[in-house]
């Protein structure tokens, strides 16, 4: 046996010398190709004949050793194939790369496609192609041209699959013309129809080339090959079918198939389903259905399918697959093509438009086509005919390839940079950071020890020794050491509003000095703080002062009371619940039951138990002050109804329509964003009137998302008035019988697609009961000022630097708190010199998950622990806790009042329309390019719903989309120190999740807004999931309020271990294998989108913000 062993070594080192010996040679005559043409075709001859050998061992060797990553060979051999001009040569090269990347039983090929792609094969392969192709630049044909023609196609088909930008390439290589004509050339050629199939397929999913596709006849060839493969699961078969699904994405295309009879032949594809078993049949029916779902989007597309008898062969379709869990996904797309085929379902509502209606200040109409939403509505349908649905689309085709543009040669959104005299009103906010330098105001110098609470946008006080109050410190009025203005040497009014903006701005009176104990001081603060807190006693009860600010909460529909959740404080039960556990065979049922009342209409109830629209219209005047009433209502029947009762008139609630259908069941309307006809997610209502431990089911109908964690685990949320009576005041997780499927409902902002309904089944434990079903842990504007007047009012001032402004007022006329925390000036550690820290959150005003882990951040910062106060040393803090006040107040799930993504608005926000972005931006440029004091870090709080975990964004410019981005080095760990530390100080965080991508369509987040513009390396987006985690100890278990607390805390806790970065660096990030290299730490790199996709709510998510 050690003999035959050694012999077999002998023979590796033999194949591995020789093979070593050929590329020396072939190397040393590549240096001048041109001269040693003779010498470089043997030898590649030679290669070549290793490479193909019979020898199994010896053919792997050599291929293993060409293949070498370290070694270079392979983008050696790519390059000299790309130099020669002799036909035998390249042919004799190119099929040793085709041996490279070709799959064989057993090997896996990724390490050389790989190779090949970073060495830009695809571009030398493309242009080889178009070069020695039949309609390529006159070279007259032979047989060896043929041969490497073949093999350019081979070897190019697994790196096209792989490439993911091959389709920019090709597109602009001009070659898209020539696939399309070798495709039309070999469509009967046995072997090489399969990998030219799968180069087109690369193309198709491109949006850019697909037109070029249609307009070059490639649906011509694969109806051909689709129309002659007589319905058998060939791999050929299946990659036809996926370009066809790629193709119907292009409306022409969808068009053009009308005219055809591919259609009726994929609906016997679909009859004859019963011959496929399991995994080949959703392989095969999959992009079958999905062609039928892009062709349905579109009226003469239903009508085409209704016309050849396609609803019932898709019905029969449903009523007789096996069931079985491969096929449920099968179901769901057959159910999504039947709704959107059945036009014959009236939504229960005469205008979509929201009945919250704001009057958006006139003359600024450009500023909302320019940062629109991210998820913008489609055009009602096209009602006209095929011809002019054709007609409509031709100037597309026409313009495509004269539109194409490199996308290296293009440059990131132009930025402008306001004036500095436009940034001193940024001062009076900044006012720890401003140098004697910086300050042009002539303000005596002085000294501050005491403790600092400075609050409002009326008045603002800080108590010096003496126990004096200054009162409305302005712009440029407190230098480095926090000086006492002089009287005699302040500014004058005049002057002060001169360097004022005229905006939205909190503006403050002149100063002026007022004497007063401590203990007047202290109310005083309470009593001027901010506007709607300016009249609370510091001695009122917390459910008091949530309701003074309810009352003084400016909204656009008038509410009639306050919501009992948030009056008491609730929060999520401290214990781990479970996820749901999803019943295939009660969403089969449910999907079935969809599409027969869809089918068959009638029957149900229509009783109309809620009404917004209503209730709207016929309320004459809002309440000046709101109350709650629900603990007196609570055990009590209503005598004149027999159904539940529904409110959402209060903050944050979501609800427009109820309609009882059945004994039980209630189909419920959302209510879109203000302004809007979308954006319906977020729901927050009242239900009353119940009886105990009877299954109620609650259908949503008019969801919008393409997919929900609904499906995935995730149960609402159920809070209990009687529970809170009894000391439970506490949301819970609640529901059965949960899916989240498409309804036949047509959703007319999303042209030709259909609504989703989101149902739950919920019995309720008490009888006559009053409670709140939501979304997710509301937590409202009310609740974050109550929650700043008990900070304020519990803070040690003593050691906490404290001071809370209104940054500006919103649309709607409501503050925007600004907060300030650090630690007191200190001679060897003064607050100018300290890093800035700036925190924002719910731009999105459904993502109420963000601020939950900013209530987190807040206590932990005013805490009385010693990483607290070690981290108040260390950093000033700069926070917005919630940026989209009137969207949040108002029940919005993305936009505020102008029906625009906030998250959108950055690059060049509107004073008028966009005042919270446009100030908070202000904030940071007054910083960075005034105060020359750029944030250390800066991190905007989102929930994500669609994704596990919790997690961040950030920015690399090693993976930016802008080539000048990826030409400046960077160090890695900078923006990865902070995901590390998080990973390991909190189970609900996953590293794995986190992405580091700059995109060109996330520009206008605050996110890369603030990367690009300002430099802050460390600039992220921290995403949170609605549901909870898949990972670690927390795997399967929903979040709740105390999770996303702690995350705000590991937030704080990771912050404070990146002060100290060269010891955290020694323990993540140094191989101690390599004391002086930091590690390559891989950077995840999957997109970090979230807009919908049009596709099926089956179909895996993206990203939300």
């Amino acid at each position: 046996m050690k003999r035959r062993s050694k012999v077999k070594h002998r023979i590796a080192m033999t194949d591995d010398a020789s093979t070593a010996l050929l590329f020396e040679k072939i190397k040393f005559y590549a240096a001048k190709p041109n001269e040693n043409v003779d010498s470089l075709r043997h030898i590649a001859s030679r290669l070549n004949y290793q490479a193909l050998s019979q020898d199994k061992t010896a053919r792997e060797k050599t291929l293993d050793y060409v293949c070498r990553k370290q070694s270079g060979n392979l983008p050696f051999l790519l390059n000299l194939l790309a130099e020669v001009h002799d036909v035998s040569l390249a042919l004799s090269l190119a099929s040793i790369l085709h041996e490279c990347v070709s799959p064989k039983p057993g090997v896996r090929r990724n390490s050389s496609v790989s190779q090949l792609i970073h060495a830009n094969g695809c571009r030398v392969l493309v242009k080889l192609i178009v070069q020695y192709s039949r309609e390529g630049s006159g070279i007259k044909q032979t047989g060896a041209a043929d041969s490497l023609v073949a093999e350019l196609l081979m070897t190019l088909s697994p790196l096209a699959l792989k490439d993911s930008k091959f389709s920019i390439k090709a597109r602009l290589l001009g070659s898209v013309k020539t696939f399309c004509n070798l495709l039309k050339t070999y469509i009967n050629h046995s072997k090489l129809l399969l990998p030219i199939l799968q180069i087109i397929k690369a193309l198709a999913k491109s949006a850019y080339t697909t037109p070029l596709l249609v307009k070059n006849a490639a649906l011509t060839s694969i109806e051909k090959v689709i129309m002659t493969n007589g319905m058998q699961p060939t791999p050929k078969f299946r990659v036809a079918l996926d370009i066809l699904n790629h193709l119907t994405k292009n409306k022409v295309c969808c068009v053009k198939l009308t005219k055809t009879s591919l259609i009726i032949y994929l609906l016997r594809v679909i009859e004859s389903a019963e011959k496929y078993e399991g995994k080949v049949k959703v392989k095969m029916l999959k992009p079958v259905l999905l062609t039928l779902q892009h062709l349905s989007s579109s009226k003469g597309g239903r009508r085409y399918i209704k016309e050849n008898n396609g609803t019932a062969t898709l019905y029969k379709f449903c009523i007789t697959v096996p069931d079985e869990k491969v096929n449920d996904i099968l179901l769901a797309k057959v159910c999504g093509v039947l709704n959107c085929c059945l036009e014959n379902k009236e939504f229960p509502l005469e205008n979509l438009q929201s009945p919250a209606v704001f009057l958006v200040p006139t003359g600024h109409s450009n500023f909302h086509s320019s940062a629109s939403s991210g998820d913008s509505a489609n055009e009602s349908e096209d009602e006209s005919n095929d011809d002019e649905e054709l007609d409509d689309v031709q100037e597309e085709l026409i313009n495509t390839e004269s539109n194409l543009r490199d996308e290296a040669d293009i440059n990131p959104p132009q930025r402008d940079q306001r004036s500095p005299e436009d940034l001193l009103q940024y001062r009076s906010f900044l006012e720890e950071i401003v140098t004697e330098e910086d300050d042009e105001s002539k303000i005596t110098k002085g000294s501050l020890s005491e403790g600092v609470i400075q609050m409002g946008e009326e008045k603002s006080f800080i108590t010096n020794p003496m126990g004096s109050i200054v009162d409305g410190l302005c712009v440029g009025d407190v230098r480095s050491e926090f000086a006492w203005p002089n009287p005699s040497k302040s500014l004058s009014t005049e002057e002060i509003s001169k360097k004022r903006s005229s905006s939205s701005m909190g503006t403050q009176p002149e100063v002026k000095m007022v004497k007063s104990s401590p203990e007047v001081v202290k109310e005083h603060h309470l009593l001027s703080s901010i506007e709607t807190l300016c009249d609370v006693s510091p001695n009122s009860k917390v459910r008091s002062v949530y309701t003074a600010v309810a009352s003084r909460t400016k909204s656009v529909l008038p509410f009639v009371k306050t919501a009992y959740p948030e009056l008491a404080g609730a929060e999520g039960v401290n214990r781990l619940e479970p996820f749901h556990v999803k019943d295939r065979t009660v969403c089969r049922g449910k999907l079935l039951t969809c599409i027969e009342r869809s089918m068959h209409p009638g029957g149900l109830l229509n009783n109309v138990v809620f009404d917004l629209d209503e209730l709207v219209h016929s309320q004459r005047e809002p309440l000046r002050e709101l109350s709650n009433n629900d603990e007196s209502r609570v055990g009590e029947k209503d005598p004149n109804v027999s159904h539940l009762k529904f409110e959402s008139r209060f903050e944050c609630g979501n609800l427009r329509k109820a309609i009882q259908t059945g004994p039980l069941e209630y189909n419920l309307i959302l209510t879109p964003d203000v302004n809007s006809v979308k954006h319906l997610q977020w729901f927050y209502f009242e239900v009353s009137n119940m009886e105990a431990n009877k299954p109620y089911v609650f259908n949503i109908i008019n969801c919008e998302k393409q997919n929900s964690q609904f499906n995935s685990g995730m149960k609402p949320l159920m809070f209990s008035v009687s529970d809170a009576i009894r000391g439970q005041a506490k949301w819970i997780r609640v529901g059965t019988d949960i899916c989240y499927f498409r309804n036949s409902y047509q959703n007319p902002s999303t042209k030709g697609r259909t609504y989703v309904t989101s149902t739950f089944t919920i019995s309720f434990p008490h009888q006559y009961d009053v409670c709140y079903l939501a979304y997710h842990y509301p937590y409202s504007y009310s609740m974050l000022m109550t929650q700043i007047w008990k900070l304020t009012r519990n803070i040690d001032t003593s050691h906490t630097y404290l001071k809370v402004n209104t940054l500006c007022s919103s649309l709607n006329k409501n503050p925007v708190p600004l907060i300030t925390v650090s630690a007191h000036d200190m001679e060897k550690n003064k607050i100018v010199d300290r890093e800035v820290i700036m925190l924002t959150a719910r731009v999105h005003p459904g993502e109420c998950n963000s601020s939950w882990i900013m209530g987190g951040v807040l206590n932990f910062l005013l805490g009385s622990g010693q990483k607290a106060s070690e981290l108040r040393r260390k950093f000033l803090f700069k926070i917005v806790p919630m940026l989209n006040v009137d969207g949040v107040i108002n029940g919005c799930d993305r936009c505020g009042l102008t029906d625009e993504d906030l998250n959108r608005c950055w690059i060049r926000p509107n004073q008028q329309l966009h005042p919270e972005i446009y100030h908070t931006k202000g904030l940071v440029e007054c910083m960075a390019r005034d105060l020359n004091k750029t944030p250390f870090l800066y991190c905007d709080f989102h929930g994500h719903s669609r994704r596990k975990n919790v997690f961040v964004y950030g920015c690399s410019q090693e993976h930016s989309w802008f080539k000048g981005d990826r030409a400046v080095p960077e160090n890695p760990v900078e923006f990865l120190m902070l995901p590390h530390l998080m990973d390991r100080f909190n189970p609900a965080f996953s590293l794995s999740n986190c992405n580091f991508t700059v995109e060109k369509n996330r520009e206008s987040t605050a996110r890369v807004t603030f990367w690009r513009e300002f430099g802050i390396k460390r600039s992220y987006t921290m995403e949170s999931t609605y549901c909870g985690m898949d990972q670690g100890t927390l795997n399967g278990y929903h979040i709740n309020t105390f999770h996303l607390k702690e995350v705000g805390v590991s937030f704080c806790e990771a912050l404070l271990c990146i002060s100290d970065e060269n010891g955290w660096r020694m323990t993540l990030v140094i191989d101690p294998s390599e004391t002086d290299q930091p590690r390559t730490l891989e950077i995840p790199l999957q997109p970090d989108y979230k807009d919908d996709d049009p596709t099926m709510s089956s179909d895996s998510s993206d990203d939300d913000s």
